[in-house]
Parts: C-alpha cells; structure tokens; sequence
C-alpha cells in the first residue's frame, strides 16, 4: 500500500497491468476488508448447526466404549489363536 502510493500515486502501473482494475475508479492502494468476521462467523456456525449430528452424548460415549471394548475382545482372541497356532 505504502509503496503503491509512493510510486504510483494515480494508479497508472497498477491498471495497466491488472485488466479487472482499469474500469474501477476507486483508489487501488487503498486498504479493504479482507474478511467480514461477524458474517464468516455466522455463516460457519449456521453451517455447523445444519450438518451436526443430534443424539444424546451419553449413549454416544456407552455404545463408543461397548464397541471399543468388542474390539479389545476380538483382537486378543484373534492374538490367541495366532499364538497356540505357532506353537
């Protein structure tokens, strides 16, 4: 910014170079909101709450550890069996 407006006070080299710019009359130096933060966040938690998944986080958590508890059992059945297999 600084050293557009420094070097190219009018926008001369700026235009010439970039096409989409030629027809603006706006300062190009000038600074502009990258990001608008409140309506980003808005439309981000907008998009979370229409994607989450609604059960209940107990149940969730007992039929997380049943199942992980399943594959415990599997696996040291299945090491078992590869054990006396060697021996």
């Amino acid at each position: 910014m600084l050293q557009g407006r420094r070097f190219d006070p009018d926008c001369a080299y700026v235009r010439a170079c970039r096409a989409e710019l030629r027809a603006t009359a706006q300062d190009v130096h000038a600074p502009r909101a990258i990001v608008a933060h409140a309506v980003s966040k808005a439309k981000a938690l907008a998009r979370f709450r229409a994607t989450r998944v609604r059960s209940r986080p107990c149940a969730t958590r007992a039929r997380a550890r049943r199942l992980a508890s399943e594959r415990r059992r599997i696996t040291n059945a299945r090491d078992a069996q590869e054990h006396q297999a060697r021996l």
